[in-house]
Parts: structure tokens; sequence; C-alpha cells
């Protein structure tokens, strides 16, 4: 139930929850990859202290936990009568049982199927006119509902109602699992460049990170009532919960309410300690060569990943931030070291996008995207931008690349505070790995102090390690509509079951929906 909303949207949504619609259709202008590095660039600033950290105004933020394990945290933020409550359970992908991927992701699906008291969850939201979502990662699973603060109330109420009385029957079981099949169809088996992310992080990773948060086809099969049920008493329960309420509220009586509607809720499972070992991949000596070829690619594709710092085996912030800082050199949309050689001196590929994400608990990956010209092999632009990163460790980071990389991350953190719902998001991936607030101004300190030494180090950390590799490449084959749909996976979602409504259901993007079962021609090999 996520959707990875525009700053547009967001500003749209607030205005409709104070002043009612005002807009059916919004219309978003930015594009999505940089819409995506923006957002990571400022969430990974955030993530700085101890294992994890965030920034805020501590006078602003305060918390609580509540008998029953429940931990609260409260932001105020008075500059509109709104209020964000989210609600994040510690349960994710990497958490799906063996034999049932993709379990967390339908689970989130199923708590919108009603209880007794609300049967129509969403509804009442909408009567209100606020707005809802849900969101499934690799290590959390959550819900919030943006109102006006007088309704802060009924939101604890519903969403402690189903924490404990959700509707686990039969007929919403069947129809979320075909919802979730769907789903899958549409957004993975019928888009390559999501076939190719799949195999190549399934290579990746040879843990629970490198399974699909939407999960495997053929497992998507195996949920039934029981497992449902099981999964619901485990990891369905306050002590597995995090509150997190920012808006224009007063904590005093954000405990108070959050007593009367969660502190009474019995937990069906004990507390749930997350432990992930230390370094638990192995080193990547070797490239390893993911191509997937199909006769409709016209535009070929390359993607490298390499194995980082995360927070699970890194504990030194500074050395996280400077990650951040090196791979926005290698790799920054138009400011890297990457685009400005291949795409502005060269004129070999058409555009360079650069990723880093720490917040697992495996270790952390660098991706670059690459997209060569016409004409350009992705052997070719593999090899000129593996010379270019081999160059730039040789040759060591300027403190002018250095310095503009810095700029650039402190107005993204700065931007990144700005507003009760953007505020809100960061801060479930940070509190869901057990965070603690940080003073904004220490995060900045931290960011003027990483020196070129620093970069040079976790850069050299980084890169000289051997990458994953993988190329989205045609083939020779001349095609045909039956060979179409062998390719792309054989079942028609152009006509869905009578009822189903792919608009509604597919609101949003999920995080991740990696899979190894599409019929594409793959090759693996180590080079």
């Amino acid at each position: 139930m996520l959707r990875k909303q525009g700053i547009v949207h967001d500003i749209v949504k607030i205005a409709e929850t104070i002043y009612g619609n005002i807009s059916d259709k919004v219309v978003s202008f930015l594009d999505e990859k940089r819409m995506r590095s923006f957002f990571s660039v400022c969430l990974c600033i955030f993530l700085l202290f101890g294992r994890v950290a965030h920034a805020v105004d501590q006078q602003k933020m305060r918390s609580t936990e509540l008998k029953n394990g429940m931990k609260v945290y409260v932001i105020q933020n008075n500059s509109l009568p709104i209020v964000m409550h989210m609600l994040i359970y510690k349960v994710g992908g990497v958490d799906d049982p063996p034999g049932l991927s993709g379990i967390a992701h339908y689970f989130e699906h199923m708590m919108f199927s009603g209880t007794k008291k609300f049967p129509k969850f969403s509804d009442v939201i909408d009567g209100l006119g606020g707005d809802l979502n849900a969101e499934t990662s690799s290590s959390y699973t959550a819900y919030h509902e943006l109102v006006h603060k007088k309704h802060l109330p009924l939101m604890m109420e519903m969403e402690a109602d189903r924490m404990q009385s959700l509707r686990l029957v039969d007929k919403y079981l069947e129809r979320e699992r075909n919802v979730v099949r769907e789903e899958r169809k549409m957004r993975v088996e019928s888009t390559k460049q999501a076939l190719l992310a799949e195999e190549v992080f399934n290579v990746f990773y040879r843990n629970g990170y490198g399974r699909p948060v939407i999960g495997w086809d053929h497992e998507i099969s195996n949920y039934n009532k029981e497992a449902a049920n099981a999964f619901y008493r485990k990891y369905y329960n306050p002590n597995n919960a995090i509150l997190l309420v920012v808006g224009d509220v007063d904590f005093g009586e954000v405990v108070r309410l959050a007593n009367q509607h969660y502190g009474k809720i019995k937990n069906r499972h004990g507390r749930i300690e997350k432990k992930f070992a230390t370094n638990i991949e192995p080193p990547h000596r070797s490239e390893i060569i993911v191509k997937m070829s199909h006769h409709t690619i016209s535009d070929p594709e390359v993607m490298m990943l390499y194995k980082a710092p995360s927070v699970n085996t890194e504990s030194d912030n500074k050395v996280l931030l400077a990650a951040h800082i090196a791979v926005d050199i290698v790799a920054g949309d138009a400011f890297g070291v990457l685009y400005n050689e291949l795409v502005k001196n060269r004129s070999l590929a058409t555009s360079v996008f650069g990723e880093y994400s720490e917040l697992v608990g495996s270790d952390g990956v660098v991706s670059v995207e690459l997209l060569p010209k016409l004409g350009v092999s992705p052997e070719d632009i593999n090899r000129e931008a593996k010379e270019v990163i081999a160059d730039l460790m040789e040759r060591g980071v300027t403190e002018e690349l250095v310095n503009s990389a810095k700029y650039r991350s402190m107005a993204h953190f700065t931007y990144g505070l700005d507003g009760v719902v953007s505020m809100a998001r960061f801060y479930a991936d940070a509190l869901a790995a057990g965070a603690e607030p940080l003073a904004s101004e220490d995060v900045l300190k931290t960011i003027k102090s990483i020196t070129v030494e620093d970069v040079n180090s976790v850069l050299r950390r980084i890169f000289s390690e051997a990458s994953v590799t993988a190329y989205l490449t045609g083939d020779e084959h001349d095609g045909d509509d039956e060979y179409d749909e062998e390719m792309l996976g054989s079942q028609d979602i152009s006509q869905p079951e009578e009822g189903f409504d792919i608009a509604t259901e597919f609101p949003r993007e999920d995080e991740a929906m990696w899979s190894p079962d599409d019929e594409s021609i793959v090759s693996v090999a180590e080079a």
C-alpha cells in the first residue's frame, strides 16, 4: 500500500487535510530517479549516530515506552493543524519464513481487510478528508494516516483495533493473495528492468536481503490462513511496534491517548530481538556478470553493485557519512566523476545514477547504473567506468570535490527536515533500527568535519572490491507474440478478474521487488 509520492503530492494532501479536497488529480513533474536520489541522500545523513542516528531538535522530540513494551516517539511541529500518525512494526521482507517469501508484504494488504468495529478502514480516513498509506521494506512495515489534529484519538483507536482484532477470513485471504500476484506480474514480471534487478540482487546478497519483498510467485501460492494467523500473532504486537506521531500535538496528550488505546493491548508473543552477524557477506573477490537478454531491448543498461559499510558492520557514523560523500563524487547525477567523464567528455553514456544503502542488517550496497549511448556495448561502458573509478582511487579525490559534495549533503539534510510528511518518513527507517535522536547541529558538524583523507579511505574500501555487474541487452531473435508472452510471463494482466481495479489496488511502487522467477535469458558467470 505504499506510494512513493512527490513533494507536490504531499503539499496538496496537506492542503486537502486542512481545507478539504482541492484537487482530484495531481501530476508529478519530478523525475523518479532524481527524486529517489534526493530522498536517499537526505535519509542517509540522518542515519549517523552509533548504529543509526537521526537529527532533530531534541527539545521538540520526546519519547517513552508503555508498560506493554510499545515505544512512543513524538515530534512537535506546530506549523499546521495536522498530525501524522504512523505505526511501525519491526518486521519486513527479511523476516519472511522459509517458503513464504513476501508474506510481510502480503500482510500489509491484509491489514486493510477490516475489523468488526471498522470494516472499511480506508473509507473512514477518506471521509475525514485525510490521507493514508502503508509500506513494506526489508526491515519494517509501516502504516500512517495524515489527518487534522482533532482526529488523532480516532486514528489510535482504529490502529489499536486492527492490531488485535483483524479479520483473517478465507475470502479476504484469497482476495489479497490474488491481488499480490497481480501486483507482482504488473510491477515485476512485465518490466525487464525489474527482472534484471531481482536477478542481480539475488546474486549479490546470499541471505534474506536478496529475497524480494513482494515474494517469489511460486511461494505466494503457499500463503494460507494458518501461516497468516501465525505471522499476525508473532509480529503484530505492542512490544514489536513503534508509534511515531508528528505534527501539532502535545507530548503529554499523545502519551495519555497511547496508554488509553494501545496500553491495554496484551502481547501474544515475547519481544523479538533481532541480532545480525557482522560481515555476513563473504568477500567478493571476482567480478560476477549477470546478463539478461531480450529482443525488445533497444537501450542496454548496466548495473554495478559493490559491497559497502552498513549500520551493521560499521560503528563510526563519520565513515557512513563519508561513504555517501564518496558515492556522490563517483556517481552523483550531473555532478559525479562518472557523469563528467562518460557523458560529457567521452560521449559514451547518456545517464549515470548512483545510490548507497546502508540501513540493512547485512553489508551495505552501492549501486551504479549506466545507460550507454547507441552503439556502445555494455561491456565497453562497464570497462570504461571501472577505469575511471580506478583512476580516481589512484589519484584520490580533491578538496574541491569533497567540499562541493559536503555542501550538497548539508543542503539536502536541511530540506529533508522540512515538513510533517517527509520528516515522519525519514524517521520510520531509523526508529525501526533502534535509532536515538541526535541534535541537528551535531549532524552538520560531522559533515563539515569530513576530510579528503576520510573520503579517499572509504572510496578505496568500497570500490577496490570486485563488483557484481548486470547487463540488460537485446538479442538477435526477431520475435513474435508467442515468444513475447513466454519471455515476460505467460499470464495476461490486461484483463484482470472481474471487480479487480489495478489503479485502486496499486497506487504506488514497492520498495524492493526482486525475484528469480522470470523466464528471460539469464546467464551468470565469473569474470
